[in-house]
This record gives C-alpha cells, structure tokens and sequence, in this order.
C-alpha cells in the first residue's frame, strides 16, 4: 500500500515519539545516577531486518552502534529463532557495541504471529567490572582488562526471565546490586514501546505501520542527499590527534580524506595511526556514529536519526588502525574520547566548504573519572562514574555554548546535590573556568572548575582519570584561536600531582581534593574581529582576565574596569597574534623524523622564543594544523617546512602565505 503524506507524517511523528516515552521510562526508573540524572542512554526502534528506523534525541554516539549491535544480534540468532517475549542482552563493542558499560536490550517485536519489528534501548551502566572502578583504566592493554563482555544472549525467553545470567552478570562487576534496578528499567522500556506500537498497529494496520517504518528511513535518506548536494564536490582532509596512548607515548593522529560527488561523501580514514595498547582505539561502529552524527549536526540537523540518513555515506577505516581495531584491543575511552575527536575532524574537513555551517573544535575529552570503595557512612560499596563537560566550539555567527556535554554525549549534568547525599565527598567549588574559551570574533564555550573533597573515611578507595585534551587543546577556525587545554590535579596532604595522562587506581583517602579544570571550545574569527564591548562584558562577569582582553583581544580595559577604545585600535593596528610566513614547500624523508614535524630558521625560533619539540599551530587563514618545531639552520628567516600531508589538507605551494602560532604556553 502507498500512505498518504499525512499518514506518512503521523506516523514518523508516532515512532519517534515512543522512542522518547521509552527514555522516560529509563529515567524514572533506574537505579544509578548516571541514567537517572546523566541520561547517558538511547531508545530506537528497528525494522524487521534489524535496520534502524526511529530515534529521538538521545546519545549521538549510540547512533550507528546501535544499528550495527541489532544486525549483530539478528546474525547471531537469526530471524527464525527469535519468539514473542524475548529479550537480548549484549555489550560486544566488536559486534556493534560501543564499550563495555554500555549495556545492549534488544526485543523483537511480533504481530499475528510474524515478527514486523525491534525495539532496542542502550544504557551505560557504572560499572561492569575490570582493572578500575568505572570500568576506564588507562592501562588497559586489551578489552579483557575493561571488564565483563556479555556476547549477544538472551535474557528474557518468552518473558522469563534467566535469573542465572542475571547472577552471573552482577557476580562479575562493583555494587552488583545495581544490575537488577537498572536492567528493569531497560526491560520496562522495552515493554512500554512494545505496548506503544501495538497500539499504532491497532490504529493503522500492520501493513501501514510497517509502511511507516520504512518511509522514515527514505525520508531521512532524501534529506540527507538534499543537503549533501549542496556541498562543492571536492576533495577535503583535515586531521588532529590524541593527546597520548599512556604514560610517555607520543599523540596519536586522526586522519580524514573527504570526497564529495553529487548526493553522496565518501570519509575515509586512511593514514590514521595504528591501534594502540591503550583504550582510545573507537570500534567501527563508534567511528560511524561519530562520523554520521557529525555529518547530520552540521548538514541536516532536522534530519532524524536512523540508517536511511546513513545511505548517501560510506565510511573507510582500514584495520588494525585507531578508528577500527582489533579484537582484542581495548576501547573503553574510543567511545567517549575517541568519538569526539573524530567529530571534530569532520567539522574541520568541512570548514573549508561550507565555513558558514561549522563551528571550531570543542572540549573534545570526556575524562571519564571513576570513584570507588567503600562508604563507612553507610557500611556498603560505591562506584560513582563522572564526565567532566567543557565548552563547545564557537560558531559563525555565535559564541560556544559554555560547560556543556559534548555533541556525542549529549548527556546532562548531573546535580552535586546527588553525588553528595549518596557518596562520601563533596563539592567545594564548581564555576566557569576564566579564560579558557579560545579567543575569536566568536569566543569558544567555557570550560568549568569543579573541585571535590573526601570528606568521609573510605576503605581501599580508588580514583581513575582518563584525560584529554591536556596537551593539545581544540582548535579555532578562521583564525580563531585555540581554547585553554584541560588540567587535573589531586592534593592529597602536602602533595600535589597534575596528571597528563591516563591513569587508573590512585589511592582517594579522607581530606584528599581532586579539581578539575576542563578545556573550553575553540574560537572563531579573529580575535581582534570581537567588538571591545563584548570583551569589556565577559570581564565584569570574570569570564575575561584584564590580562587575557589585552593579550589575545587586543582591548584595554583601565585599572577601574572602563573601556579604552583608543588605545585599544591602536594596540590592534600595531601588533597581531599570528606570524606570518611564507611557505617554503618541502615533503619530509626519513631523515627529519615524523611527517608531524614543521621545520623554521633559527631566527624565527627566537623571535617566538621557540625551542625544538615545541608544539605550534599553522593555518591558511581557515583552518589550523598542528605540529612540532624543529630549528633548521639552513632556513631563511621566515621561512618554514612542511610535510606533505599539511600540503595536501591545505592545497597550498611554494610561496603562499602561512599563520604561525606557538601553543607552547610561553
């Protein structure tokens, strides 16, 4: 049968909308804060193929893993042995999962005795176990250290529940009595989408309910290639790294080529750094939905979520690479880290053909923290989970959004009044972080300064960190400039310790205090671009240091807080942020070490107060590449080298002009 386009629309409405009321179900139910308060869960509903049809604004992340997790399971199973009343459960992150925590329910869903659809939900659980409470350890070397891997089974058969798997699942992580509460609001979701489309099917007939399934995948297709068209076909790349695999490892580096032909992109990955013994590495299906989400926010943010908006996109991610692993390698931290990155770098592949849609890159870490013990307060264990926000990239036309979840999380924060009548801290302090959007005609989103205190006597407990965005902060566009990068320190006693690195089971005793410090978002613009104004209003709100207006904005503001607009104009006219330079055009050998080194004459050296190994940032006026110094005595003075890859990202030659910023912190 042909619905009609007012069927057509109640019905894509309808779908989404019980993929909603199944989320709500989840967050009055669960047990655990970060479902309950964080919302870090997603609700979908799948064709009879296991393709994904409907879901609403949920974790961006969780997009195509979704969708891969129930053709996994539908594989593993197949069609014919799937009956009414049975429920899936399943976390693989190597058959469609995200990572370990996230905890997979898949019903199918059957009418006059023939199976028309799935409802499936995704919920990330404290913890499920491994080396750290939280279940991120940054010394993970394989997936086996991250903690339990429930491969695709079946919890419920006919609606009966196997107790069995459910004691054997809470046997093998922290607090299992957790595992009941927050498995029966994944249950209890599933059934109320369940009911919900039975109704719709009572309304309209199965035929045209399935119809309706179907459309919303066609429908979100056809936006999709609408939009894509409009992109100038082409060939763009772009790439940015990780900060580290571990303690003294070098940055790991994200590669992007992007082809645009007609209605379709092709992201391919090639030259991507290797996998690593560190959890960073994303899983295919985590790439996709990093690459997929940032493809929908940026071109068609009207566009719903399911396979059908997938259709005009191909993702190449070559094995064995960060952005496709291999079994076993851990990925614990490439769903929450890894994935932002990879938002990013599509964002900056697309800056330079389609500037007036983009923004710069945000906070871009995820920090997973994972606290664990025992709480004497109340005699019983505890694992809390947390996620550091920071701030967004600024935009075109706008500042970034201040101390926000990223856009793959897309989670809420969660109230310090929770943590603290549940576990033994609390929060001494929590407020946006002065100075650290990057500078911009449009100044990137805020991080925050959030600062907990054990305040109870604890039992054998442990701290884990899994930084970012430390030592390579997120870039601007346009010449905007790069945000403040992130800093975490704990003081215990008379000792302090920042960390750089990922890092797991740190002693957390009484009077210990952990601050966090998040990154902000990258600016857009130039920063001499921003209206004094504007810069004289973020520094009564102490968002603006006097000392960060003057040497970034070039405004003066007077020692009793009022503007100077004419020794502001003159402080721009004489001065600028950026060196500028001409290209000397040469593709590195082995002979000068990484194709991530950029080579400058000694006088240029001096004149930034550069040293070999500094970390500096070159752009074409659109977007900024980063790289490392390393001081050629046969340079001319302003002079500079490139590899060629930074050649190929920016189309540039011999003689062109360059921007070159030092980020070294001097």
């Amino acid at each position: 049968m042909s619905l009609d386009l007012v069927t057509q629309e109640v019905l894509k409405n309808a779908l989404i909308n019980i993929t909603r009321e199944m989320g709500g179900i989840i967050a009055r139910t669960a047990y655990s804060s970060i479902l309950n308060e964080g919302h870090d869960y997603s609700c979908a509903i799948f064709d009879a193929n296991g393709d994904l049809s409907a879901e609403a604004e949920f974790v961006l992340v969780h997009l195509a893993c979704m969708h891969f997790s129930v053709k996994a399971c539908v594989e593993s199973f197949g069609i014919e042995n799937f009956d009414p009343g049975d429920i899936v459960l399943h976390n693989d992150p190597y058959l469609g999962g995200s990572h370990l925590p996230d905890i997979n329910m898949i019903r199918p869903i059957f009418r006059d005795g023939k199976l028309v659809c799935f409802a499936a939900n995704r919920a990330h659980y404290p913890d499920v176990g491994g080396l750290a409470p939280g279940s991120f350890a940054g010394e993970a070397e394989e997936i086996f250290h991250e903690g339990i891997i429930i491969p695709p089974l079946k919890l419920y058969r006919g609606d009966v529940l196997d107790e069995q798997l459910i004691t054997f699942f809470a046997a093998n992580v922290r607090v299992g009595k957790r595992i009941s509460a927050d498995t029966s609001a994944q249950v209890a979701s599933l059934r109320i989408g369940e009911q919900r489309l039975m109704e719709l099917f009572n309304k309209y007939g199965t035929s045209a309910t399935v119809e309706g399934i179907n459309y919303l995948m066609d429908y979100s297709e056809e936006l999709m290639r609408n939009r894509i068209k409009k992109i100038p076909d082409g060939n763009y790349s772009f790439f940015d790294y990780m900060d580290d695999s571990g303690e003294n490892t070098d940055p790991v580096r994200i590669v992007l080529n992007m082809t645009v032909s007609g209605d379709e992109i092709v992201f391919d990955y090639t030259g991507t750094d290797p996998q690593v013994k560190c959890p960073i590495n994303a899983p295919y299906a985590v790439t996709c939905s990093a690459t997929y989400g940032a493809a929908k926010c940026i071109l068609a943010p009207d566009t719903p979520l399911n396979a059908g908006m997938f259709r005009p996109m191909k993702v190449i991610a070559p094995e064995g690479s960060l952005v496709n692993p291999t079994y076993p390698h851990p990925v614990a931290a490439g769903n929450t880290n890894t994935s932002q990155r990879i938002f990013s770098i599509v964002n900056g592949a697309l800056a330079a053909c389609v500037p007036h849609l983009v923004e710069a890159g945000e906070n871009g870490a995820n920090s997973d923290i994972g606290l664990g013990g025992r709480n004497l307060r109340t005699g019983e264990d505890y694992v809390l989970y947390l996620m550091p926000v920071g701030g967004m990239g600024a935009r075109p036309t706008k500042d970034g959004n201040s101390a926000t979840i990223n856009y793959m999380g897309n989670c809420s924060n969660q109230p310090a009044e929770v943590w603290e009548s549940k576990h033994p801290f609390r929060v001494n302090q929590w407020l946006l972080r002065q100075d650290s959007g990057g500078p911009g005609r449009w100044q990137g989103g805020l991080g925050y300064v959030i600062e907990y205190e054990v305040t109870d006597k604890l039992s054998d407990s442990l701290m884990s960190i899994f930084t970012e965005r430390v030592k390579i902060p997120p870039f601007g566009l346009h010449e905007g400039l790069s945000a403040s990068p992130g800093k975490y320190v704990l003081k215990i006693g008379d000792n302090t310790r920042i960390f750089e690195t990922k890092i797991s089971r740190l002693d957390f005793p009484e009077g210990a205090v952990f601050t966090v410090h998040t990154a902000g978002g990258g600016g857009y613009g130039h920063p001499y671009e921003r209206e004094p104004q504007r810069v004289l209003e973020d520094f009564k709100d102490d968002l603006v240091s006097r000392k960060h207006a003057l040497e970034v904005y070039g405004v003066v503001i007077d020692e009793t807080g009022k503007l100077n607009l004419d020794a502001t104009a003159k402080k721009r006219k004489s001065e600028d942020i950026y060196e500028n330079i001409k290209l000397t055009h040469i593709i590195y050998t082995d002979k000068y070490g990484p194709d991530r080194t950029i080579l400058v004459s000694q006088q240029l050296a001096k004149k930034m107060t550069l040293i070999n190994g500094d970390l500096v940032e070159v752009t074409n006026g659109i977007m900024p590449l980063r790289g490392w110094i390393r001081i050629d005595e046969e340079f001319k003075e302003n002079d500079i080298g490139l590899p060629e890859l930074f050649i190929r990202v920016f189309k540039i030659k011999e003689g062109d002009l360059l921007k070159l910023r030092s980020l070294s912190g001097k």
